[in-house]
């Protein structure tokens, strides 16, 4: 998911603004080495003309705070502080999906279940071609599906003598069929 590292020093009294080329999560803040005073650096991110405080250092109590937060390519950010204290953010860049440096492990995890679709919806995924009947209906022989699957899918019931009865009865009083003659 990440694929490398991302950094910004923030000197005070300067503000950072740049459009985000590659999409990058901000997961840290601390201040810097050396302190200036003792008071309060808050650090302030400028999104879409709204300023937000991520989070507030303070020398001796709170001196690094973990973050979340993602930035995603094409929006107008801008980082700047409010105190006296420089301030280090850190984070990684995110992998874009295209990326195909994924191991095989990520790659089944990343696979679509599809025993939860009925089957107009794996139609409608065959026909936009994001799904290749010959390699599902290969799938579906691989699989081991045993009783227990069975108990679990709603569809499969076994069917009782009663219920048999009941469908012998059915076939039974059904109507004769009336021939319909056909014209020559």
């Amino acid at each position: 998911m990440f694929r490398g590292f991302w950094g910004l020093k923030i000197v005070p009294g300067k503000t950072y603004s740049q459009t985000v080329d590659a999409s990058f999560r901000l997961s840290n803040a601390a201040l810097g080495a050396t302190v200036v005073d003792e008071l309060r650096t808050s650090v302030v991110l400028t999104v879409d003309d709204k300023s937000f405080v991520l989070c507030s250092l303070t020398p001796g109590a709170i001196e690094q705070q973990t973050l979340d937060i993602g930035l995603t390519e094409g929006e107008e950010i801008t980082f700047e502080t409010q105190g006296n204290n420089e301030v280090h953010l850190t984070g990684n860049f995110i992998a874009d999906d295209m990326d195909s440096d994924y191991d095989s492990d990520e790659e089944e995890s990343d696979e679509m279940d599809l025993s939860d679709l009925s089957p107009e919806e794996l139609k409608e995924l065959i026909d936009e071609g994001l799904i290749d009947p010959e390699t599902l209906l290969e799938d579906m022989e691989d699989e081991d599906y045993d009783s227990d699957d069975a108990e679990a899918d709603m569809r499969i019931r076994e069917i009782t003598e009663e219920d048999e009865e009941e469908m012998i009865e059915d076939l039974e009083s059904e109507e004769e069929p009336v021939p319909v003659p056909v014209p020559e």
